[in-house]
């Protein structure tokens, strides 16, 4: 899973990517702009314990920091399988580090950047629907098909509205037309509140509410950080970080907080294969089938597909064993339609 940091100058990327991250900025200086992090499941431990794995891997969270153009706050580069973008927003004053037009309120900040991805997307969208009408009596099927449904992302965009808040309707052959645009506001967003020590203790700031309530009715995830303390908690020791944590009153870290939002905001969840040889933890969205599962582990797999054998996390931690749970009656064989659910331990068998 990858994500990128993106926000107007000043808004404290950089600090934020360091506290995520545990990058220090000052000795890495602009080179490390991007970095793996693993994401935390004590679940992976128990199931790799149980099965005495030789190697443990967990789902990895990789981390981008995009340079943004001072005068129009345009990411210059993101990546087209960035799967979400964080929009990095601060609610406190910094003297030292002034907000490009004083934007202080977070929802302007928001909007700022909302408003130059929207553009970006219009401007894309708009050139190619110039050069399909160009050719209007010969377009292929395919090219009849997109140039209706740019028209109609052309429509969202030229209301000042995300084209995220129209993917779920979006057919499947809709997405597979639009896909090598790479939209930028079609990604899903979560903000990255940075706050002063002193907002985050009383966890209020100018505008909170109004704000809040925008980016619920948008369809946008919202996470708190103090950046400038989440980014001194990295260079403690770890027997240290607790006590630091539970100062400012959370029980995690940043990373682990932002996780959880993005987990909860994409509608994802995390199945695992486990054996002998290695216990591995996957990500899937909500509602996935166990072809799709099977498709995630290796593409011969979902080619291949017989059965799928399915042990339900509790019920190993329970009974600590494949052989206890088959006594149980508690491995369950499914088809391909079966939907995942999040912490099965996932066996395909296949042949190819």
């Amino acid at each position: 899973m990858k994500v990128c940091l993106i926000g107007l100058p000043g808004a404290g990327k950089t600090t934020i990517f360091s506290a995520l991250t545990s990058v220090d900025m000052g000795k890495h200086h602009l080179q490390e702009k991007r970095k793996t992090v693993p994401v935390k499941d004590e679940r992976l431990e128990n199931i790799a314990r149980i099965y005495n794995s030789n190697r443990v891997v967990p789902v990895v969270l990789e981390i981008l920091d995009v340079e943004v153009r001072e005068e129009g706050f345009i990411p210059k580069a993101i990546p087209p399988n960035v799967d979400a973008l964080i929009v990095v927003v601060r609610a406190f004053e910094d003297p030292a580090f002034p907000l490009p037009q004083h934007l202080v309120d977070p929802l302007k900040q928001f909007r700022s950047v909302l408003d130059e991805l929207i553009l970006r997307d219009l401007v894309v969208c708009e050139s190619r629907l110039e050069k399909l009408e160009k050719s209007r009596g010969s377009l292929s099927n395919v090219e009849q098909q997109e140039h209706r449904i740019l028209q109609k992302l052309r429509e969202v965009l030229s209301a000042g509205t995300p084209l995220f808040t129209i993917e779920k309707e979006l057919l499947e052959s809709e997405r597979k037309i639009i896909s090598s645009f790479s939209f930028l506001s079609i990604r899903p967003m979560i903000v990255v509140l940075n706050l002063d020590e002193e907002k985050f203790r009383q966890r209020s700031y100018p505008g909170k509410d109004g704000f809040q309530e925008f980016l619920k009715d948008l369809g946008v995830a919202y996470v708190e950080i103090c950046g400038k303390f989440e980014q001194e908690l990295t260079e403690l020791p770890s027997e240290e970080q607790q006590d630091f944590l539970e100062d400012l009153g959370v029980s995690e870290p940043s990373i682990v907080r932002m996780v959880e939002t993005i987990y909860r905001h994409m509608g994802l969840i995390t199945f695992f294969t486990a054996d002998r040889k290695e216990t591995r933890a996957r990500t899937l969205r909500s509602g996935e089938t166990v072809l799709r599962a099977a498709e995630k582990v290796h593409s011969d797999m979902a080619r291949g597909f017989i059965r799928a054998e399915i042990i339900k996390y509790e019920d190993l931690i329970e009974y600590g064993s494949d052989r206890a749970l088959r006594e149980k009656g508690l491995i369950h064989v499914v088809g391909k339609e079966y939907l995942v659910q999040d912490g099965d331990i996932v066996r395909i068998k296949f042949n190819v």
